[in-house]
């Protein structure tokens, strides 16, 4: 989702030079794609991450909350999960408290929880006088279930997922629902027994 997000703002704003960078740094057939993992295999940080973010760097944080609504809500017109909506809506109705809880960029999880009415805990960027430093001030992609655990006190939860670095949060969730896209996509998770949710044909 922050690379989806990082494309749409430069192509809105025209920003060629920097979304061809983009674009060959998430090619296979460019050396910059081959360059960036084996930086981050170096370093064991999401350099792909981090250098799709410096493209961003200089933007104000209204720009950024701005570019955000207007993305999310292409990503609804586009890409609604209906059976994952379903699950939200029927939990809501009962009256559950949903909290989002996402690697994602924080003006991007925000607007989400925004549209959807939730809570949410994301991936903080870093800014200085209300300017976009490029930086990340707190990542959140393997400290989802610590901050779940440090605002909930440890209390069972349900979680729903389609992302393999949530291997240790749905392990310890009470409910298991994954999204999985094809079917070896299971294998990955078979010892947890979920309920998978199938989005293929």
């Amino acid at each position: 989702t922050t690379f989806d997000f990082i494309e749409h703002v430069l192509a809105v704003d025209h920003k060629k030079n920097e979304w061809r960078r983009l674009q060959n740094m998430r090619s296979k057939r460019h050396f910059s794609f081959w360059l960036t993992l084996l930086e981050g295999k170096i370093t064991g940080t999401d350099e792909f991450k981090a250098k799709g973010l410096m493209l961003l760097k200089g933007y104000s944080k209204n720009a950024l909350e701005a570019h955000a609504e207007a993305f999310i809500q292409k990503l609804f017109n586009n890409k609604k999960v209906a059976p994952t909506f379903q699950l939200l809506e029927n939990a809501q109705k009962n009256q559950q408290e949903i909290i989002l809880l996402s690697a994602s960029i924080q003006p991007v999880v925000e607007a989400l929880g925004k549209q959807l009415g939730l809570k949410n805990i994301s991936t903080k960027l870093s800014f200085d006088k209300d300017v976009f430093t490029g930086k990340v001030k707190k990542e959140m992609k393997s400290e989802k279930l610590k901050a779940f655990n440090e605002l909930y006190n440890k209390a069972p939860f349900e979680v729903i997922t389609d992302n393999k670095s949530d291997f240790e949060l749905v392990k310890a969730a009470a409910k298991r629902n994954v999204v999985v896209y094809s079917p070896s996509q299971k294998q990955f998770w078979k010892e947890l027994n979920p309920n998978f949710i199938e989005l293929y044909g």
